[in-house]
């Protein structure tokens, strides 16, 4: 599992390898990918940044991870999925974690016409016939549309408690973007790890679903009352990102500014 491949050679997947590719990341990192805030979009950047037999999907089943061997796992550099923070007790070596995080309420309903939308979805024939609503009120389904899931994440196996998720995000995570300010975020992202290559498509985007604004504001309500830790802890992350980047000295602003734009024109 850990063998690797000649330079240019094509894996099993038919992904050429770029073992020649050098990167300035150090750091074994971690990228935990809740459901449904642009992660797919951010691995895409991410996943240039490295050599392909030094990435590995990790798979949320604790029991797979457990399978990996030695050899393997200290090969590793980046892996990304929908796991919990916890999952570096597997990976001994010195690490950090990045991840998004994004408006609950926006995040829950984007969930909901995910999967009402897309037939491929494994819940898309239980949710093709339900209303936002009673989808609000079904707690099947787990990750996607679990109630503070944006906490659970950062919780890991602790109980709940938005005080543990505060402090996880303080003491392992060097960046926890915003999904409504991806680019500042991908942008604090690429100075903190010599990121280059920036270049990447808005991918798994719902087009076909109402704005937040188009649903009705009890709806909402009901959306917020049931992810209230969520709504907490996204406040405080935020508040610590936009004073991060108020933080930043006016030579970063302006190289952040052009940044921004070099993405618009992609």
């Amino acid at each position: 599992m850990g063998k690797k491949n000649k330079i240019g050679q094509k894996n099993k997947t038919g992904q050429k390898n770029n073992t020649s590719k050098s990167n300035k990341i150090n750091e074994f990192l971690l990228f935990m990918h809740i459901p449904k805030t642009a992660g797919q979009s951010l691995r895409g950047v991410i996943k240039k940044q490295y050599n392909l037999e030094e990435t590995y999907r990790c798979p949320f089943m604790e029991e797979e991870v457990v399978k990996l061997s030695d050899e393997f796992r200290n090969s590793l550099k980046f892996i990304y999925g929908h796991f919990l923070f916890g999952t570096h007790e597997y990976f001994p070596k010195p690490f950090t974690y990045i991840t998004m995080l994004r408006d609950p309420v926006e995040r829950f309903i984007s969930a909901y016409y995910h999967i009402l939308l897309v037939p491929t979805n494994r819940w898309h024939e239980k949710v093709k016939g339900m209303s936002l609503e009673e989808f609000i009120d079904s707690d099947d389904f787990n990750l996607q549309a679990e109630p503070n899931v944006q906490t659970r994440f950062f919780c890991g196996k602790e109980p709940l408690s938005l005080e543990t998720a505060k402090k996880n995000m303080a003491e392992h995570f060097s960046v926890v973007g915003i999904t409504e300010l991806f680019a500042e975020s991908l942008f604090l992202m690429k100075e903190r790890f010599g990121w280059e290559e920036i270049q990447y498509r808005t991918k798994n985007a719902g087009k076909n679903r109402p704005k937040k604004e188009k649903v009705p504001q009890n709806v909402r309500d009901k959306i917020a009352a049931k992810n209230h830790l969520d709504i907490e802890l996204y406040k405080y992350a935020r508040k610590q990102f936009e004073e991060k980047i108020q933080a930043l000295d006016a030579k970063t602003l302006q190289e952040m500014d052009a940044f921004k734009k070099s993405l618009s024109k992609m």
